[in-house]
């Protein structure tokens, strides 16, 4: 699952952040950050996306390495002071087993700081690997 996208121009019509490193969120709720972004800047806020324009964003987040944890928690796109959409993160990694995790997807408006939080779960804290924590997002309206 991992993806790391190649760097564009900035006329292209999508964006991507997403995080280079693992990460643990504790406690939830608690936003993730992300650490490399293509076709769109970090915001004024640290590990935020900024976008330029009106986007359709989906955020996704695989959980850690541990087969036998039920990583179970509510996600949602932040965007500014508020959620902006809301997904659900389940048990993705469970070995011998075959579920599936849900992402979360929502409009943006322009300049925008977005990221994904973790809301409320099953436990305590929310993780996710490296390179399998991601905002993909196309505009829908010219830059």
């Amino acid at each position: 699952m991992t993806y790391k996208p190649v760097s564009a121009i900035k006329t292209e019509p999508f964006l991507v952040a997403y995080r280079s490193t693992s990460s643990v969120i504790y406690p939830i709720p608690g936003n993730f950050a992300f650490t490399e972004f293509v076709n769109c800047a970090e915001g004024s806020t640290t590990g935020r996306a900024l976008t330029t324009t009106d986007a359709f964003v989906v955020g996704e987040v695989r959980v850690g390495v541990n087969a036998n944890y039920y990583s179970l928690y509510d996600t949602g796109i932040e965007g500014g002071d508020a959620i902006i959409s809301q997904g659900y993160q389940v048990r993705n990694n469970a070995a011998g087993t075959v579920v599936m995790d849900d992402a979360c997807y929502g409009l943006t408006s322009r300049d925008d700081e977005v990221t994904i939080r973790a809301l409320a779960g099953n436990q305590s804290d929310a993780d996710a690997d490296a390179n399998e924590l991601r905002l993909l997002g196309i505009r829908v309206v010219g830059a």
